[in-house]
């Protein structure tokens, strides 16, 4: 069979000194400039690490919880495989936890900062380890988190930002869903077979609701049509009432469907998405089939999908554009990894590689530069100051059931570099954007 195996996450291990990455992380923030303006390129921090797995040598899931009024919780999910144990009868690992947070208000303000060094003792029954820290908040403004993390041992590192809603009645951070074993759901994505329960903020009521919809979503249109497709409101297919209490189990059943849990209006809630039981990665024939559809007619994808034998036509797709099984293995790593990348950062009313963010990171690859403000971000392929760069600028925009939608603006200057890259790909090549 050609296909690969893609649900390995590649990580790159940095090969530098303790020392250096320590003084580094120490000076991890430094001055961020995040404002509201589009022309902030030149003094912003490149932060294309936020959509590069390479980028650091740790594994990390981040979530804070809005436990009352007055007071959040920041958790810290690392995976043991990216940790190194050191001792004799008791292993242990330091991570040092750094952070800065900053209010979002009508200017960005840095309202704390700080810094934990937290041993984790490895237990054999575990495959991660859990880090909790206490974050005192007692209005109601939204924050951003400058999160870095260190393993002292031995010099890895990880480095996000991290969106902390408070602004609303209820907002998303105001929820926790957690398996029925205690396990926290990071990122929303459930399986069938999952039960789950819900911890929720103190001053809110313990009967809910949750609306349930199903994703109909189709592809983003190319970034040259301004006949968009972009997300577009649609009633729910069902309403639910559901108590909060730690043996209130709720399942989310049906695949390709999305549960709002809310109370008075659906813009107040927490989204959970079971779109696969193999979501954020694609493993089966029906779900590699879809992405295709960046690089087809409507006509050559309709025919794709309604052959009868779809991995036949699967593998002859990839093995006719790269002429040579070798070319076709590597086509298809790179382009199902981006694939899985774009679901796992830019999912948002619907799977990320549906999205305006996801097609570009698909077809373009991890930008050479990002930089973002709380309501935009640009990417920026090529050399950031020729003016042969290709820049694409998106807004983030309200959307009732996520807070991750970002809209592209669009132009017909893109039409040359999509074909581009779309011909690139069908002539078995991995389109890359010149540096000069």
């Amino acid at each position: 069979m050609l296909m690969l195996n893609i649900n390995i996450f590649y990580k790159a291990r940095k090969k530098c000194s303790f020392l250096f990455i320590l003084s580094l992380v120490l000076s991890l923030i430094g001055c961020i400039s995040l404002t509201n303006q589009q022309n902030y390129s030149n003094k912003g921090l490149n932060v294309n690490f936020l959509y590069n797995p390479n980028a650091y040598s740790l594994e990390a899931n981040i979530y804070v919880f809005n436990v009352s009024g007055s007071n959040s919780e920041l958790y810290c999910n690392i995976p043991y495989s990216t940790l190194t144990f050191y001792g004799d009868s008791i292993r242990f690992s330091n991570v040092l936890i750094k952070y800065i947070l900053y209010k979002i208000s009508k200017n960005v303000l840095i309202v704390d900062s700080s810094t934990v060094n937290h041993q984790i003792v490895f237990n054999k029954n575990k495959t991660d380890a859990l880090i909790k820290l206490d974050l005192i908040l007692n209005d109601t403004s939204d924050y951003m988190l400058d999160i870095g993390l260190i393993e002292v041992n031995t010099g890895k590192t990880f480095r996000t930002f991290y969106e902390i809603e408070r602004s609303k009645k209820v907002n998303s951070n105001d929820f926790l869903a957690l398996t029925k074993n205690g396990n926290i759901v990071f990122n929303g994505y459930i399986k069938s077979s999952d039960t789950i329960y819900f911890k929720v903020k103190k001053e809110l009521p313990k009967t809910l609701r949750i609306a349930y919809f199903k994703d109909e979503s189709k592809l983003a249109s190319p970034p040259y049509s301004y006949l968009s497709k972009d997300y577009i409101y649609k009633p729910p297919d069902s309403i639910k009432v559901i108590r909060i209490c730690d043996t209130c189990y709720f399942f989310l059943k049906k695949q390709n469907t999305i549960g709002r849990i809310f109370y008075d209006s659906i813009s107040y809630g927490f989204t959970l998405y079971n779109f696969s039981d193999n979501f954020p990665n694609l493993k089966n024939i029906t779900e590699m089939l879809q992405p295709l559809r960046l690089l087809t007619s409507a006509k050559e994808f309709n025919e794709l999908v309604e052959n009868s034998d779809k991995k036949e036509a699967l593998d002859k797709f990839w093995l006719e554009i790269s002429n040579s099984p070798e070319r076709a293995r590597e086509l298809i790593r790179v382009f199902y990894t981006r694939t899985m990348l774009a679901n796992k950062y830019f999912t948002s009313y619907t799977q990320g590689w549906k999205t305006d963010r996801g097609a570009i990171y698909i077809l373009f690859g991890l930008p050479t530069a990002i930089y973002k403000s709380p309501k935009l971000e640009q990417w920026i392929y090529g050399n950031p100051s020729s003016p042969k760069a290709l820049v694409f600028t998106f807004h983030k925009q309200y959307c009732e059931i996520s807070n991750n939608h970002y809209v592209l603006e669009r132009n017909e200057f893109y039409k040359i570099p999509w074909l581009q890259a779309v011909d690139t790909w069908r002539n078995g090549r991995i389109f890359t954007v010149s540096s000069e």
